[in-house]
C-alpha cells in the first residue's frame, strides 16, 4: 500500500492536494528507513510557511473535517499556563488527533498559537499525519507531541519543524497510587474489556468467545460511544452472535469508577489487532489484573 501511494504522489494522479494527502499516508506507512528519509525530503518543502496553506485544503481538509466536525468542545484538554508578560507563551495541553482536527475546524488555530504553546499527545502509532501536517505554517514554534511507541520519536522526523516528538507515552501519566487491587478470589468481575466501541476494538470476537462459556459469568463492557455504535449496537451485535451472559455495559465512566472496575477484576480483555497508546493494558497491570 505504501509503495502505491508513493507512486500515485510521483506520477502527479489527481491535484496537488490529493498527491500530498497520498504523500502523507505513506510516510505513515512506510517503514523502511531509507524511503522514509526520501519521502521527508519530498514533505519538508511543503511544510514551510509559504507553501503550508494547501495542508488545509480540498482532501486534507476533509480529514480534519471528518475527525473535527462532530463539535467544537475540546476533549483531554487542559490549560496548563497563561499567556505571560513580554509576550511569553501560555500552554495548552490537548491530547489526541479528534483534538488538533478539532481546533483546525472550529478555532482561529493561528491566533491561538501566537499565545499558546500546544503540548499534546498521540492516540495511535504511527499518528494521523494530515491533521498534525495542518498546522504547517501557523506558527514558528513546533507542536510538543508525546508518542504511543518509542519508534514514533524517529518516525516523526518526517513532520519537523512542525512537530517536536516528546519521549513520553500515555501510560506514563498513570500514578501507580489510586490503584487498590482486591485479593484476586474475592474478586466479583470475571472478564472486563475497557476499550472504546469502535469496530477496531473488535468486541465482535469477545461475544464469539463468550458463546461457548457459562451463562452466569459477570461480564462488563466499559466504553465510549463511537458513531453510529453505542450500547444498542453492541447488545445488538452480541445477540446476533448468541452471547448467553448478560452484559454489563458503562459508557463515559469517569476513571475512578473504570480503576475500581479494573482491581476488580479477574481477567482483562484487549482484542484490537493493532493499537497506539492503549493505557488499559497498564491500567490493568498496577490493577494486578491479568490481560488476555
Amino acid at each position: 500500500m505504501g509503495a502505491l501511494l508513493i507512486v500515485r504522489y510521483r506520477l502527479g494522479l489527481g491535484g496537488i492536494d490529493r498527491r500530498l494527502y497520498a504523500l502523507l499516508v505513506a510516510c505513515r506507512r512506510v517503514s523502511v528507513p531509507w524511503r522514509r528519509r526520501r519521502l521527508a525530503s519530498e514533505l519538508r518543502p511543503w511544510l514551510a510557511a509559504e507553501r503550508a496553506a494547501v495542508l488545509r485544503t480540498g482532501r486534507i481538509a476533509r480529514v480534519h473535517q471528518q475527525r473535527g466536525r462532530d463539535k467544537a468542545t475540546l476533549t483531554t484538554s487542559l490549560l496548563l499556563k497563561e499567556p505571560g508578560p513580554d509576550g511569553e507563551k501560555g500552554v495548552l495541553y490537548s491530547s489526541v488527533e479528534d483534538n488538533w482536527a478539532r481546533l483546525l475546524v472550529h478555532y482561529d488555530v493561528r491566533r491561538v498559537l501566537a499565545e499558546y504553546l500546544l503540548v499534546g499527545a498521540s492516540s495511535w502509532s504511527p499518528t494521523d499525519y494530515a491533521v498534525l501536517a495542518g498546522f504547517a505554517g501557523l506558527t514558528d514554534d513546533p507542536l510538543f507531541i508525546g508518542v504511543s511507541n518509542p519508534a514514533d520519536v524517529v518516525d516523526y522526523d518526517v513532520l519537523r519543524p512542525v512537530v517536536r516528538p516528546v519521549p513520553i507515552m500515555a501510560c506514563d501519566w498513570i500514578n501507580p497510587d489510586l490503584y487498590a487491587p482486591k485479593p484476586h478470589a474475592g474478586r466479583e468481575i470475571d472478564i472486563l474489556m475497557v476499550a472504546n466501541f469502535l469496530p477496531f476494538k473488535r468486541h465482535w470476537l469477545l461475544f464469539r468467545a463468550l458463546r461457548r462459556m457459562r451463562r452466569d459469568l459477570r461480564v462488563v463492557l466499559i466504553g465510549i460511544k463511537a458513531p453510529g455504535r453505542g450500547e444498542a449496537e453492541l447488545r445488538e451485535e452480541a445477540r446476533a452472535v448468541g452471547v448467553p451472559q448478560d452484559l454489563e455495559i458503562l459508557t463515559n465512566a469517569s476513571i475512578e469508577v473504570v480503576t475500581a472496575y479494573q482491581c476488580n477484576a479477574r481477567v482483562s480483555v484487549i482484542l484490537s489487532r493493532r493499537e497506539g497508546s492503549c493505557v488499559a493494558v497498564t491500567e490493568s497491570f498496577f490493577a494486578d489484573t491479568p490481560v488476555a
